[in-house]
């Protein structure tokens, strides 16, 4: 069992599970938990409350787990270090900017002040990060910690984005490829037409609120982009993440292991005095999409940006 001392970090991309994860953690007394620190609606009042009004849709729609008072209820809690309410420091540059790029000051900081808020409690502090990127070592060596990566199959987890009728996940990926100083050429190589969103168009808007970036200039982007073009940016993002992944984490699961292993899932529930009640996993045909998947995965091998994982069978990025 961890120590009570030693956060616990969860790291995943979106529509893995994470949310459902969390929520094991946050049903003990012992954990404190927070719902994605990096979230964009953190910082903005209006966006913070709407999300509270809007929680019980919302959730369904997502089909989360309930999470007491909402998504963002613990981040109008004090930072017993400044005494400064948590959501005042969220950044916007955090879920856009930050992700392909590293863990940022602002970032640390508010790892650190949610760190310092559980100790102040006496209980173990676990963080949820939706979409960790390559951050996940640059956390490890600021704060330590036992982190833990969330995985789902890509082609599935692709499926669950609904990318021809959802407007936030892939425009959301899209750009933080395109801010990455790491991964945005090679992007750009896979799919042509992200050319067209020059550095000089992002750069100005690092401090504005995630949502009118993806307005002005994800979607746009999106509704140009075909259903291969949409797989090329989400492996690439699947492969940069799973790598930092492998690199930083102590141990990566998936809820569909867990849930057709019971040794598994046992173990896992031991170690961190948890229970997986009402663990159902979803899945979907990913044949319902008219995309060549292996051709796709294979042409991020050829492009060398991806290299063969011998251990899963997909791939990860070249060093």
């Amino acid at each position: 069992m961890t120590g009570t001392d030693e956060p616990i970090f969860l790291h995943s991309m979106w529509r893995t599970g994470s949310s459902y994860l969390l929520s094991r953690f946050a049903a003990e007394e012992r954990y404190l938990a927070f719902y994605e620190p990096f979230n964009g609606e953190i910082g903005s009042h209006r966006l913070r409350r709407k999300a509270r009004q809007d929680y019980a849709t919302r959730r369904e729609q997502l089909r989360h787990p309930d999470a007491g008072d909402g998504y963002f209820a613990i981040y109008d809690e004090q930072d017993p270090a400044s005494g400064r309410p948590l959501w005042r420091l969220a950044r916007p540059s955090l879920p856009v900017f930050d992700v392909y790029n590293g863990l940022s000051t602002d970032g640390a900081a508010m790892i650190e002040a949610c760190i310092r808020l559980a100790r102040q409690q006496g209980r173990t502090p676990v963080l949820g990060f939706c979409h960790s990127g390559m951050q996940i070592g640059q956390m490890r060596t600021r704060v330590g910690g036992q982190h833990i990566y969330l995985s789902r199959a890509p082609r599935e987890q692709f499926l669950s984005y609904d990318p021809q009728g959802n407007d936030f996940f892939m425009t959301a990926t899209a750009l933080q490829l395109l801010c990455s100083a790491h991964l945005r050429e090679r992007a750009v190589d896979l799919v042509p037409e992200l050319r067209f969103v020059p550095r000089t168009a992002l750069s100005p808007l690092v401090r504005m609120a995630p949502h009118w970036l993806t307005m002005r200039i994800g979607r746009p982007l999106w509704r140009r982009l075909d259903l291969p073009a949409l797989y090329r940016l989400f492996y690439l993002s699947w492969c940069a993440s799973h790598d930092e992944a492998r690199a930083h984490c102590h141990e990566s699961v998936s809820l569909a292991d867990l849930d057709a292993h019971a040794d598994m899932r046992s173990r896992f529930e031991a170690r961190y005095a948890i229970t997986f009640d009402g663990l159902g996993v979803r899945t979907g045909n990913s044949d319902l999409l008219d995309i060549d998947f292996p051709a796709i995965e294979a042409e991020l091998a050829a492009s060398s940006a991806v290299k063969r994982n011998q251990h899963d069978g997909h791939y990860q990025l070249s060093a």
